[in-house]
C-alpha cells in the first residue's frame, strides 16, 4: 500500500556550527587543542558523533575545561562550535521536504535584555530585534538506507538532541539466544549502548526491540522477540537520537514556497515536537520553533540545485505496544509531545545576540487500548511506571530495512485514564508523562 503527501515547498536547513581549525584531545573535562582555539566560556563545541559540550573555562590559548566528559573521548578530533545567528553555506544536500500547511510568524514586538553598565541592570525595553516562532511539519519516512539517517536528520537533531550511531553484528554461532536476550560474536557488544533499538529477521519477518542492558557480547532487550532467533542472523542497527547533555542545536533555514518565494530564518531553537501515530495511517512531526531573526520574502529563482529527494512511502504505525507491570499491550492512537523550554541567556554577546538554551524538556502523551480489563489502570494507580515503543514503516506487510522508525519512551507514568467510546467500543485514553533518569534518557528516536 502506498502512502504519499502532496508536497510542494522545500527548506534547506544546517546546524549553526563553526569549524576550529586546531584538533582537540581530552578524555575528561580538560581538552587540549594543537594550537590557538579562539574560544571563550559559554562557547559550545563538539561533533556530532562524540556530542557537545559547554566551556566552563579557559585555562589557556590551547586548553579549555568543558561542563562534563564527551560520550566519547577525543582524539585529535575535529569540532565545531555552535553559532547562534551565524549564516552557514546551504547547498543541495541540505534540501528537506515539508508538508504544506507551513507557518512562522515573526514578532517584531519590543523586547528586553539585561546589559552590564558598572553594575548588573535592567534597562527599558528596546526596538530592534526581532523573533519568529512557527511550525514545521515533514512526511514521516527513512532514508531508505539501513542505518543511515534520513534527509531530516538536523530537523531531529534539534528536537531531540545528540546523534549516536551502531553497527550490525551478527549473533553468536554456537550460544543460543532467547527471546529477551542476543548473544553476539566476540566484542560485538561494544557497538552498542543501552537504549540503542536493534532489528532482527526472525522466520523471515523483521522484529524490534530495544536494548536495555549488555552485559560483554549478550544484549538484554525489551519487549520480547516472538521467538528466539536463530544463530548467525545479523542484528541491524542504526541512527539513534537521545537528549543532549547540554543545550539543543539551533539551525540556520531558508525556506522556498514554491521555488520562488525565498524566507530566511537565522537562530532557530526546537520548542517542541508533536507526533500522533494511529495504527495503518500516516504520520507527519510537527515540529515547533522560536527564532531569532526572519528575512523578509524575497522572489528569486530557486538556488540550492536539484533537490535529492527520498521517494519512498511514508511511514505508518505499525507495532505500539506499552509494557506495564510486566505485561505487554498493543496500543492506537499514540499521540506524543516533546515540549522543550527555551529562555534568553541574561549575558550579551559583543555583537548583541541572546542565544536560546534548553533548560529542561517535558514528555507528555496519550495512548489508546481496548477497554478489556482494569489491570493496566490498576498497576498505573499503584505508581509502576511502564515503557512505550512505537514502531512505524513503509506500508508493507513486512518491516522495511532503512524505513523503520521507532520511538520509545523507557519510563512512563500514569496520569489518568479517563473513559470514550470509539466506533461503538469502549476505550481507555491512558494519559502519561515521561520519567527522566539518569543520563537523561527519556526519550530514544531511532532510524533502522
Amino acid at each position: 500500500m502506498a502512502i504519499a503527501t502532496e508536497r510542494k515547498s522545500t527548506l534547506a536547513v544546517k546546524l549553526e556550527l563553526a569549524s576550529i581549525t586546531p584538533t582537540a584531545t581530552g578524555s575528561g573535562t580538560t581538552i587540549t587543542f594543537s594550537a590557538s582555539h579562539g574560544l571563550a566560556v559559554g562557547d559550545v563545541i563538539g561533533n556530532p558523533t562524540k556530542g557537545y559540550r559547554t566551556i566552563v573555562s579557559v585555562t589557556s590559548a590551547t586548553v579549555v575545561e568543558v561542563d562534563s566528559a564527551f560520550i566519547t573521548a577525543l582524539s585529535t578530533d575535529t569540532v565545531n562550535k555552535q553559532n547562534y545567528g551565524v549564516d552557514p553555506t546551504i547547498g543541495a544536500t541540505d534540501v528537506i521536504e515539508f508538508v504544506p500547511p507551513f507557518t512562522f510568524e515573526p514578532d517584531r514586538a519590543e523586547i528586553t535584555r539585561n546589559v552590564v553598565n558598572r553594575s548588573y541592570d535592567e534597562i527599558e525595553p528596546i526596538m530592534g530585534q526581532e523573533s519568529v516562532a512557527g511550525d514545521i511539519s515533514i512526511e514521516l519516512h527513512g532514508s531508505g538506507t539501513a542505518a543511515q539517517a534520513p534527509e531530516s536528520d538536523p530537523l531531529w537533531q534539534c528536537a531531540i538532541g545528540e546523534v549516536d550511531a551502531s553497527q550490525s553484528s551478527t549473533t553468536h554461532a554456537t550460544t543460543p539466544c532467547t527471546t529477551t536476550s542476543v548473544v553476539l560474536v566476540a566484542s560485538g557488544g561494544a557497538k552498542f549502548k543501552v537504549g540503542h533499538h536493534i532489528v532482527i529477521d526472525i522466520g523471515g519477518t523483521y522484529e524490534v526491540s530495544r536494548v536495555t542492558a549488555i552485559a560483554t557480547d549478550t544484549l538484554t532487550v525489551s519487549p520480547a522477540f516472538s521467538v528466539a532467533p536463530a544463530v548467525s542472523k545479523a542484528v541491524g542497527a542504526g541512527i539513534h537520537y537521545k537528549p543532549t547533555l547540554t543545550e539543543l542545536h539551533s539551525i540556520w533555514s531558508p525556506f522556498w514556497r514554491g521555488d520562488i518565494t525565498k524566507e530566511t530564518y537565522k537562530g532557530n531553537k526546537c520548542a517542541g515536537l508533536a507526533l500522533d501515530f494511529k495504527a495503518g495511517q500516516a504520520t507527519n512531526p510537527k515540529f515547533s520553533f522560536k527564532g531569532k531573526e526572519t528575512g523578509a520574502p524575497v522572489a528569486g529563482a530557486y538556488t540550492l540545485g536539484t533537490p535529492a529527494y527520498d521517494t519512498g512511502k511514508a511511514n505508518i504505525g505499525r507495532y505500539m505496544v506499552v509494557k506495564v507491570g510486566g505485561v505487554l499491550y498493543p496500543v492506537s492512537d499514540v499521540s506524543i509531545n516533546v515540549a522543550n523550554d527555551l529562555f534568553e541567556r541574561t549575558d550579551v554577546t559583543k555583537s548583541g545576540i541572546h542565544s536560546l538554551i534548553r533548560t529542561k524538556r517535558t514528555i507528555t502523551g496519550s495512548f489508546s487500548l481496548l477497554y478489556e480489563n482494569k489491570d493496566i489502570e490498576d498497576v498505573f494507580r499503584a505508581g509502576t511506571t511502564a515503557e512505550l515503543m512505537i514502531v512505524s514503516s513503509a506500508g508493507d506487510i513486512n518491516l522495511t530495512l532503512g524505513n523503520i522508525f521507532v520511538l520509545s519512551l523507557p519510563k512512563i507514568k500514569y496520569t489518568k485514564v479517563p473513559k470514550s467510546v470509539d466506533s461503538g467500543l469502549y476505550k481507555y485514553d491512558v494519559t502519561f508523562k515521561a520519567v527522566r533518569q539518569s543520563g537523561e534518557d527519556s526519550i530514544f528516536v531511532s532510524f533502522l
